[in-house]
């Protein structure tokens, strides 16, 4: 396991930077909190455990929207 991808989808990454593979990570992180917590941004900076506004940049830095994950 490489980041906390498996080992497939290592092997399709391994031709990224790190950086690229940092990115990539962080974003399925973030994908992972906002569907487990059905898009609750209170639930998910609890579970990150960061600044609210740093959450929000990440989230547009990657494209998600809270609002997407809410059932």
């Amino acid at each position: 396991m490489v980041l906390g991808l498996e080992d497939g989808r290592a092997e399709a990454t391994s031709d990224l930077s790190l950086p690229d593979r940092l990115h990539r990570f962080e974003g399925e992180l973030l994908r992972d909190a906002l569907e487990t917590h059905r898009g609750d941004i209170v639930a998910v900076l609890e579970e990150m455990r960061i600044p609210r506004k740093t959450l929000y940049d990440k989230l547009q830095r990657h494209g998600l929207k809270p609002a997407d994950f809410r059932r």
